[in-house]
């Protein structure tokens, strides 16, 4: 994987002030990690160049190569995050640190997917 490193900051971010979720260079650059992750992931074993992170390329990608089983979860849960990311709204996460107790479960969702991502990239 290209940066965990940047994965697991981000994470952090997230967990302890929700309102990073709606920080638009924090959150690009987090995007742009997953995309390239996968992108570099397909590139590097099967050739196979991603155009981006929708569902109109996901179905593509699955049409057109068959993925070996271990590549599968690793790109459907970068999917599922970049599709998280992309229709989030400010019931997300949005709020302050003081506010950090209250319980919001598309953000928990999100930390969950997030983790997996990062396990399975590690």
């Amino acid at each position: 994987m290209r940066n965990v490193e940047k994965l697991n900051a981000f994470l952090e971010e997230v967990e302890n002030e929700k309102s990073v979720i709606f920080d638009y260079k924090k959150v690009s650059s987090f995007e742009r990690e997953i995309y390239m992750s996968i992108h570099n992931l397909l590139n590097k074993n099967y050739s196979y160049e991603l155009k981006g992170m929708s569902t109109v390329h996901y179905d593509s990608l699955r049409e057109e190569v068959p993925l070996e089983e271990k590549d599968v979860e690793i790109i459907e849960t970068g999917f599922q995050l970049s599709s998280m990311i992309t229709s989030r709204t400010t019931s997300f996460g949005y709020g302050s640190h003081t506010a950090k107790t209250i319980k919001n479960y598309k953000l928990d969702l999100f930390i969950e997917v997030l983790k997996k991502f990062i396990a399975l990239n590690s």
